[in-house]
This record gives C-alpha cells, structure tokens and sequence, in this order.
C-alpha cells in the first residue's frame, strides 16, 4: 500500500509501507539516465566495433589486387639489408613525418611510412598501404599484420629484421 505526501512544493515522495522514500523526480532521471546509457552503448558497440577475420580478409583480398600509392622517394630505396622499418601513421600528422623523416628513419636500411591515403609532403619515402582500412585504433591489430604481411611479401624479404615503429617514438 502507498502513500503519497509532500515534502515540499517541489518535491512528491512515495511513501511505502516499509518506510522506505523515493523520490519521483529522481527515479525519472534515474530511468532517463538509463536509457541514455544503453542507447550509447549500442550505438558504440555497433559503430566502433572490431574488424573481424572475415571482414580482415574481404579488406585484404582487395588490397592485395590493388598496387597502392608509393611516393617516388621509396624507388631510391634498398630492397635488401639489415633492417626494415615501418612507421603505422596518419595523414594528419604532418609534422611527426616531418621530424620522424630528418631524425632516425635514415637509421635504417629501408624505412619508410604506410598511410591510408596519398601524402602530399614531398621527399618523404610513404606508400598508402592501408586505403581500404578504417582509422579507428580497434582496426590496429590487422593493421599491424597486414603492414608485416605486406613489408614481406609485396616489398622485400631481403631483410635480416622488420620493425614496425609508433608514430610516436621521435627522439
């Protein structure tokens, strides 16, 4: 059984035979807040979920029919040595290209940068190898296999070692 009494003019509470108050108000915002929650999990869910194998392989059955962007700087490199390096970046991030390229990239034997789209940066060794996939970091595992897979097969297998490197190691 229930009773409804008032508190004050702007709050109704619920009083319930086990004395227990509930305020209306804040079991609506409750509810809202709830709803609110699960309705953003979906949609995030849904939205960023990971790549799956099956996806992973219909991406790279297409990318490997396709011969993607090379800037002309990656010809004048060597196809065999000691050390191959990658560097998993964005077009967004000119200027980590920039100071990545003049510090340590010429440390290796073949290093260069693998991006999604065509770099507009001049003497920069790049190659658009990931075109087809998206940027969101729950892709990155494929990402970093296919960079191997394509460091290997579709570059050279000359090298001693490969070494994919963060967009963030600078110094």
């Amino acid at each position: 059984m229930q009773f409804l009494t008032t508190t004050n003019q702007y709050t109704t509470t619920i009083l319930n035979t086990n004395r227990n108050f509930v305020s209306f108000k804040s079991a609506i915002q409750s509810s809202i807040f709830i709803s609110a929650i699960i309705v953003i999990l979906k949609i995030g869910i849904n939205y960023y979920r990971p790549m799956q194998l099956a996806e992973f392989k219909i991406i790279f059955d297409e990318t490997e029919r396709s011969n993607p962007w090379k800037s002309e700087t990656v010809s004048r490199l060597p196809y065999s040595g000691s050390l191959f390096c990658f560097v998993m970046t964005s077009i967004h991030h000119d200027s980590r290209i920039k100071v990545i390229n003049q510090t340590w990239l010429h440390e290796c034997d073949h290093g260069e940068f693998f991006t999604e789209q065509e770099l507009k940066i001049k003497n920069i060794p790049a190659r658009a190898v990931f075109k087809r996939f998206s940027e969101y970091k729950n892709d990155l595992f494929w990402k970093i296999l296919y960079g191997f897979y394509f460091s290997v097969k579709r570059i050279s297998d000359q090298f001693d070692w490969y070494i994919k490197v963060s967009q963030k190691f600078i110094s």
